[in-house]
């Protein structure tokens, strides 16, 4: 009994404190952005720090059940979409920037500091200066029960069930139930079902369908 009295601050601090911000986070934000479409499903967590930047009309879709943790920025930009699944978990720091659309699945996670982002500076007319040079656009889908470790890149497609290594940089798409880690990110295991195995997996790649490590 003691015990349970003894965590009683606790709880009142970091459960129901928590949870009365969370829905003031998310208050505010609707009502700063009815110039856009945004959706909020219930029960997303919306912790400390969350920013969004969306001046036009552009779309954020939040799935039902997701935690925003920590200082996640996301930033759309003109008609840019960005819709992220039900149940999906971003850690702290995650940063989000999107002028096309970017799909995050459902029960994905992105881990500390990783950034999602649907292009960049063009850079190799010398004649003007990096910052006056064109986007090099694409939209990016990352699929269901992803795993994004911590420090990572995304600047393309990874396939559902994919697990991408820390400090890895996403440049190419890749395949569902991959391991894939480095910068470039490559693949270096597939894991999945044989005949789900896409031909993009180089065969070179070891499969480990079936094998618990």
């Amino acid at each position: 009994m003691r015990r349970n009295y003894a965590r009683a601050p606790w709880k009142a601090t970091h459960v129901e404190l928590h949870r009365l911000a969370s829905i003031a986070r998310k208050r505010y934000v609707q009502a700063t952005h009815l110039h856009a479409n945004l959706r909020i499903e219930e029960d997303v967590d919306v912790g400390p720090g969350f920013r969004l930047w969306m001046p036009e009309d552009g779309t954020l879709v939040i799935g039902r059940g997701t935690e925003l943790r920590h200082h996640i920025y996301i930033e759309i930009y003109g008609d840019g979409e960005v819709r992220i699944g039900a149940g999906s978990h971003l850690t702290y720091y995650t940063h989000i920037a999107c002028s096309t659309s970017i799909t995050i699945g459902e029960r994905c996670g992105i881990g500390l500091s990783s950034l999602v982002v649907d292009g960049g500076h063009t850079f190799r007319d010398i004649a003007k200066t990096w910052m006056d040079q064109p986007y090099k656009l694409r939209p990016i889908t990352i699929g269901d029960d992803v795993a994004i470790h911590s420090q990572c890149t995304i600047i393309n497609d990874v396939g559902h069930h994919s697990v991408i290594g820390a400090n890895s940089v996403v440049t190419r798409p890749i395949p569902p139930y991959c391991l894939a880690v480095g910068a470039p990110a490559r693949v270096i295991e597939y894991f999945g079902p044989p005949e789900e195995r896409s031909p993009d997996v180089p065969p070179d790649v070891p499969a480990t369908w079936g094998v618990i490590v």
